[in-house]
C-alpha cells in the first residue's frame, strides 16, 4: 500500500510541475502575442497565441486574444470560434458577449446579435463602445424601443456627447471616436 502510495504522490507532484511548466510557457507566449498585437504583427500575434491556447486550452485570456488577432485578419468566422470558446471559459465575460454581437451584427444576424450585446450590457452595464454597438443593432433591425432605451443610457453617461451625434451618426462608428474623445476633453 505505501509503495502505491508513493507512486501516486510522485506522479502528482510530477503532473504539478508539468502544470506549472505549461502554463509559464503559455503566459510567455501570450506576453509575445500581446507585443506582436501592439505592433499590429497580427500574423505573429496569432502564431504566439494559437500555441498559447494549445497549451493553456483552459485560459480565457489567450481565446479572447486569439479571436481579437483574428478579427483584425477580417477572419471574422475563426475570430467567433475563438470568442465563443473564451465563452465556454468565461460565461459571464462581458467582453466576449460584445465581440461576438459585432462579428454576428456584421454578418447581418442583427437578432442574433442584439441578444449578445444586451448580455454584455446587462453584466456589467455596457461601455459607450458597447451601447453604440447596441444601438447601430437596433437602428438596422428596426427596433425603436430598445434604440431609444440606448440613445437614453447613453446621454446619461456621457454628458460630452451631442444628442445629434447619435442621430446623424445612426450609431456609426466615428460617433463613438467622438463620443470618447470629448469623454478626454479633446
Amino acid at each position: 500500500m505505501y509503495f502505491v502510495s508513493e507512486i501516486f504522490i510522485n506522479a502528482t507532484l510530477f503532473l504539478t510541475k508539468m502544470v506549472v511548466v505549461i502554463d509559464r510557457e503559455a503566459r510567455q507566449l501570450h506576453s509575445a502575442g500581446l507585443e506582436a498585437f501592439k505592433r499590429e504583427d497580427f500574423k505573429g500575434a496569432e502564431q504566439y497565441f494559437s500555441r498559447a491556447t494549445e497549451l493553456a486550452p483552459h485560459n480565457p485570456n489567450c481565446w479572447a486574444m486569439l479571436g481579437n488577432t483574428l478579427y483584425f485578419q477580417n477572419r471574422k468566422l475563426e475570430a467567433l470560434r475563438a470568442y465563443m470558446a473564451e465563452l465556454q471559459l468565461r460565461p459571464n465575460g462581458a467582453a466576449a458577449y460584445a465581440d461576438i454581437a459585432i462579428i454576428l451584427g456584421d454578418d447581418g444576424k442583427l437578432d442574433e446579435a442584439l441578444e449578445y450585446a444586451k448580455k454584455s450590457v446587462d453584466l456589467v452595464g455596457g461601455s459607450i463602445d458597447v451601447l453604440f454597438n447596441m444601438g447601430r443593432l437596433a437602428t438596422e433591425s428596426k427596433i425603436e424601443d430598445i434604440k431609444h432605451e440606448v440613445e437614453k443610457e447613453l446621454l446619461s453617461r456621457n454628458p460630452f456627447l451631442k444628442y445629434t451625434d447619435i442621430f446623424v451618426s445612426g450609431f456609426a462608428p466615428w460617433a463613438v471616436t467622438h463620443a470618447n474623445y470629448s469623454n478626454k476633453g479633446l
